[in-house]
C-alpha cells in the first residue's frame, strides 16, 4: 500500500511496530517523495521514544484494563504522612486506592491513592503538581474534591480525594425507582458539574455511571462526578473496563466514547467529546440501555469497535425500547407501563438525547450548560432546541402553557373572521378606483417585505459569521490555555513545547486587535486571554519578568476597552480584576510603590460599578479583597484605617441581606454554598489586617453566624466565628468554635492554625499552640500580618531571609480562584 492509500494514522501504528532497518525500509516503500508526511511520522515516533520513560507498560489488551505486575508495598495500616490506610477499596493498572483516615491537624476519612512503583519518575511528579494545580481550581458542590497530594518516603506521588460514599447513578436511580423526571432533575446538575471543569480548562474525557455516584445528604439525593484530573495524571482509571494506553492508543470507555475518541491519536479532542459521553449516560438513564449493546461492543474485534462508535448511527432511545427484552423491568424501575413509556421519551427527550450523541460534534450541544438548559426547556414544557421545531410545535408548545390566552386568540380570530366577510361584500360593491388602489397597496407591501426579508437574511448570514469566528476563537483560546498547562491531553507535552504553543497564542492574540477597527467583543477577549498567558507563565513556567509584561500587556487593552466602550459593566469588571492580579506580583517582587499604584486603580473600577449596583456580592468581595492587599502594603499608616473603614463599609453592604434575612437554610444548597464562600472571603478580609488596624471583630461574628446558618454542616463558619471571638479578647468562645469546627471535620488553612495557635496561647496552651504555629510555619506561602502578631505574641523570631517586610501578605497567599469564570 501507498501513502495515498494509507491514513497518517495508519502509517505512524504500523511504523511504531518495526524497529530499526525493518521500520526505515517501511517508511521508503509508503512515502516515497512525500516529504512533508515523513518528517511528521518520524518526529511522533521520536516523541513516542522520549515518552518511553514516562509510560514504561507492556503491550496490553486495549479493551482490558492495564495492569502491573510490580506491587504496591502499602497495605491497611501504613502511614503515609498524616494518613493512616485502613482498607483497600479499589485498583487500576497504576495505582491502588486506600479508605484512610486523617490524623492532623484534623481527623476525617478520605480516599488516598498511591502511584505503583515504576512511576515515580522526575516527570511523573512534575506533571502531578500541575494537574493537582488545575484541580485545585475547580469548587462546585457536585465534584468530588482532591483536597492533598504528595510523595512517600520512596518518592511516590499519591494523591487525597474526598471520600464519596455512593452509588452509580443509574443504579442510584433503578434502586430508587425514580421516574423519568426526576432523572431529569438529578441529570442537571451532572452536566453542571461538567460545565464548571470545562470552565476551569480541564476534560474529564471518561464520562460514565461508576464516574457519577449519587449520595444522599440530609435526604436529598447529590451526585458527584468523580476522577477528574487524577485520572490524567496517571493515564489509568480505577474501575470498569477504561482504556488508558501509550501514545498511538485511545483513552475512555468504549460504550461512552465520543466518534473523535475512536481514533488512535486524540489529538483534536475538545469539551464536546463531554458533552457526547454525558448524552450516552442521558441514554441510559432513560432506557436502561446504551445507544450500542454491550454484548456486541465485546464480541466484536478492536478495530470494528472503533468503526462503529465513528460510523454506525444508534437507535433513537424510544426506538431501542421496543427491541429490548427486559422493557417491563425497565419501566417498573421509572414507574411507567410499559406500552407508555417510549410514547413518553418519542420526540422531544428523543431529539435531546440524539443532539448530545451526534456523530459532527459541530451539530452537538456546544456546552454542558447548553445541554442541561434544553433539558430544563423539556421539564417546564417550553420548546426544546434539539431540532429546528416547527410552526405546529410551537404551537403546540405555547397551547399548553397558555389556554386562557389561546382561548381568547380563537374569539378574537373569530370577530376577525367575521369582519372579514362583511368586508368582502363590501368589496363587491367598490368602484374599479378602489380596486386599482388596492391592488398597488399590495405590491407596495410585497416590494416592501421582500426587502425586509432580504434585510433579515442579511442580517443571519452576518450573524453566522460572527458564531463561526466566535467558535474559531474559543478554540484557539482551549488549545492555548489547555497545552501551555499541560491539561487533558496535553499532559505529556514537554515544558518547551508548551512554551512555544503560548507563544504562538500570544501571537495570535495580538493579530486579533491589530486588524482594522476590531469589535469590543474581540478586544475584551484579547485582553481576557492576554492576562491568562501571564498566569500560565506565572503558575505553570514559573516566569514572573514575563508573566509581569503580559499583565501590563492585559491592562492596557482592556484599560483602552474602558475608555472607548465604558458601560458594559463586565468590562470594568475585568479590567479592576487584571490590575489586581498585576498588583498581587508586584507585591510579590517587592515593588510595593508600583503594586500600591495597581490597588488603587482596581479599587476605583470596583466602587465604581458598586455605586451603579450597591451591595453587589461579587464585586463586593473582590473590593474587599483589594482595600485588604493595599492595607497590607501601607500599615501602620493613618490611611491603612481609612481603608479599613471603607473595607467595613463595603462589607456590611454585601452582608446586610443576609443579616435581614432568615431562616438562611432554606436556600438550595449550592446557591448557599456559594454565598457563604464569598461571606468567608469577606471575613477573611476584615480579619488578616495588620493589629495596627483597628479591626472590626462584631461584624467578623456576625458574618460567621450567617455562614453557619447557610451552611450548618460546613468548618467554615466556626472558623470565622472563632476569628472574630479572638480579635474581640473572648478566647474560651473561640476555642470552642474552633473545636466545633474540628468535630465537622474541617481542614484548617494556614491562616486559620495561627488564630488558633494564638487562641490556644492566651489560654494557656502552649505545646499545642507551638505544634499548630509550626504546621502554618511549613506551609506554602509569605509571611504576613498575621503570622508576625502570631510570633510577637508567642516569642518567635521569624529568620530575616522569610520576612518580605512590606511586600506579599498573607492576603496575597490566598490564591485568586474565585474570579468569575473566564
Amino acid at each position: 500500500m501507498t501513502a495515498d492509500q494509507l491514513t497518517p494514522d495508519e502509517i505512524f501504528a504500523e511504523a511504531l511496530r518495526r524497529q530499526g532497518s525493518e521500520r526505515t525500509k517501511y517508511l521508503d516503500e509508503v512515502l516515497s517523495g512525500d516529504t512533508a508526511v515523513r518528517e511528521r511520522i518520524e518526529r511522533l515516533l521520536r516523541a513516542h521514544a522520549e515518552a518511553e520513560s514516562f509510560l514504561e507498560m507492556p503491550a496490553k489488551d486495549p479493551l482490558a484494563t492495564v495492569n502491573d505486575d510490580r506491587q504496591v508495598s502499602e497495605r491497611p495500616g501504613t502511614v503515609i504522612g498524616p494518613y493512616k490506610l485502613l482498607q483497600q477499596i479499589g485498583e487500576g493498572g497504576m495505582g491502588v486506592v486506600f479508605m484512610a483516615e486523617q490524623s492532623e491537624p484534623i481527623q476525617r476519612t478520605v480516599a488516598l491513592k498511591i502511584i505503583k512503583p515504576g512511576m515515580d519518575t522526575r516527570q511523573v511528579i512534575a506533571r502531578f503538581e500541575a494537574e493537582r494545580q488545575a484541580v485545585a481550581l475547580m469548587d462546585h458542590p457536585n465534584i468530588a474534591k482532591v483536597l492533598d497530594a504528595g510523595t512517600t518516603d520512596t518518592g511516590r506521588p499519591y494523591f487525597v480525594m474526598e471520600l464519596v460514599k455512593g452509588v452509580p447513578i443509574t443504579k442510584y436511580c433503578d434502586d430508587k425507582q425514580l421516574s423519568l423526571r426526576q432523572r431529569l432533575d438529578l441529570f442537571k446538575p451532572v452536566c453542571e458539574a461538567v460545565q464548571h471543569a470545562h470552565q476551569k480548562g480541564i476534560i474529564h474525557r471518561d464520562l460514565k455511571p461508576s464516574n457519577v455516584l449519587v449520595a444522599e445528604y440530609d435526604n436529598h439525593s447529590v451526585p458527584k462526578v468523580i476522577d477528574f484530573g487524577v485520572a490524567k495524571a496517571t493515564a489509568q482509571k480505577l474501575t470498569e473496563r477504561t482504556m488508558f494506553t501509550e501514545f498511538g492508543q485511545v483513552i475512555g470507555t468504549v460504550e461512552y466514547m465520543s466518534p473523535e475518541q475512536a481514533k488512535f491519536n486524540q489529538l483534536d479532542i475538545d469539551t464536546r467529546t463531554d458533552v457526547y459521553s454525558l448524552g450516552v449516560l442521558l441514554y441510559e438513564l432513560l432506557t436502561g440501555s446504551t445507544p450500542f449493546e454491550r454484548k456486541r461492543l465485546r464480541e466484536a474485534a478492536f478495530d470494528e469497535v472503533l468503526r462503529i462508535i465513528r460510523e454506525e448511527e444508534p437507535p433513537k432511545p424510544s426506538t431501542r425500547l421496543s427491541t429490548i427484552d427486559t422493557l417491563p423491568s425497565v419501566a417498573a424501575n421509572r414507574q411507567v407501563e410499559p406500552g407508555r413509556l417510549s410514547k413518553v421519551i418519542r420526540g422531544e427527550l428523543d431529539w435531546i438525547v440524539m443532539k448530545a450523541i451526534e456523530k459532527d460534534r459541530n451539530r452537538r450541544y456546544e456546552t454542558a450548560n447548553g445541554f442541561a438548559a434544553d433539558v430544563q426547556r423539556y421539564l417546564d414544557d417550553e420548546a426544546v432546541l434539539a431540532c429546528p421545531p416547527s410552526a405546529t410545535y410551537r404551537f403546540r408548545k405555547f397551547a399548553l402553557r397558555n389556554k386562557a390566552v389561546l382561548l381568547t386568540v380563537v374569539a378574537v380570530m373569530a370577530a376577525l373572521i367575521a369582519g372579514t366577510t362583511v368586508s368582502t361584500w363590501q368589496a363587491v360593491r367598490a368602484t374599479r378606483a378602489a380596486r386599482a388602489e388596492q391592488a398597488a397597496l399590495r405590491i407596495a407591501k410585497a416590494n416592501e417585505q421582500a426587502a425586509k426579508e432580504s434585510a433579515q437574511r442579511a442580517d443571519a448570514e452576518r450573524q453566522r459569521a460572527e458564531d463561526a469566528f466566535y467558535k474559531s476563537r474559543r478554540a484557539v483560546s482551549d488549545v492555548v490555555v489547555n497545552a501551555a498547562m499541560g491539561i487533558g491531553k496535553w499532559s505529556d507535552l514537554p515544558i518547551e513545547y508548551r512554551k512555544i504553543i503560548a507563544a504562538d497564542g500570544l501571537k495570535y492574540y495580538e493579530s486579533l486587535i491589530q486588524t482594522n477597527n476590531p469589535s469590543p467583543a474581540v478586544r475584551y477577549e484579547t485582553g481576557v486571554a492576554l492576562g491568562n498567558v501571564g498566569l500560565m507563565h506565572q503558575w505553570s513556567f514559573g516566569e514572573l519578568d514575563q508573566a509581569e509584561k503580559l499583565y501590563r500587556r492585559s491592562v492596557d487593552v482592556l484599560d483602552a476597552l474602558v475608555r472607548d466602550v465604558p458601560k458594559p459593566a463586565e468590562y470594568r469588571q475585568q479590567c479592576a480584576y487584571r490590575h489586581f492580579v498585576l498588583g498581587q506580583l508586584l507585591a510579590y517582587v517587592q515593588r510595593a510603590n508600583e503594586s500600591q499604584k495597581e490597588y488603587r486603580i482596581a479599587i476605583a473600577l470596583y466602587e465604581g460599578l458598586l455605586s451603579e449596583t450597591p451591595g453587589r456580592l461579587n464585586i463586593s468581595t473582590e473590593l474587599a479583597g483589594c482595600y485588604s492587599h493595599l492595607i497590607e502594603l501601607i500599615a501602620p499608616a493613618p490611611e491603612a484605617q481609612t481603608l479599613y473603614r471603607k473595607l467595613v463599609v463595603c462589607a456590611e453592604a454585601a452582608c446586610q441581606p443576609f443579616f435581614a434575612q432568615s431562616p438562611l437554610a432554606t436556600r438550595p444548597a449550592d446557591q448557599a454554598h456559594r454565598e457563604a464562600h464569598a461571606l468567608e472571603q469577606i471575613a477573611s478580609c476584615l480579619a488578616i489586617v495588620p493589629a495596627s488596624v483597628d479591626r472590626e471583630h462584631q461584624l467578623v461574628i456576625r458574618i460567621g453566624r450567617a455562614m453557619i446558618e447557610l451552611e450548618p454542616g460546613s468548618g467554615d463558619g466556626w472558623v470565622a466565628l472563632a476569628a472574630g471571638h479572638y480579635l474581640a479578647g473572648d478566647w474560651n468562645a473561640a476555642e470552642a468554635e474552633f473545636g466545633k469546627a474540628d468535630e465537622l471535620k474541617y481542614k484548617l488553612s494556614r491562616i486559620d492554625q495561627l488564630f488558633l495557635a494564638m487562641t490556644l496561647w492566651r489560654q494557656g496552651d502552649k505545646p499545642r499552640a507551638l505544634r499548630n504555629y509550626q504546621s502554618a510555619d511549613k506551609s506554602r506561602g509569605a509571611v504576613g500580618s498575621i503570622q508576625r502578631e502570631a510570633a510577637e505574641l508567642m516569642g518567635i523570631t521569624i529568620p530575616p531571609s522569610t520576612q518580605p517586610g512590606k511586600g506579599p501578605s498573607a492576603v496575597a497567599d490566598r490564591a485568586v480562584t474565585d474570579k468569575k469564570d473566564e
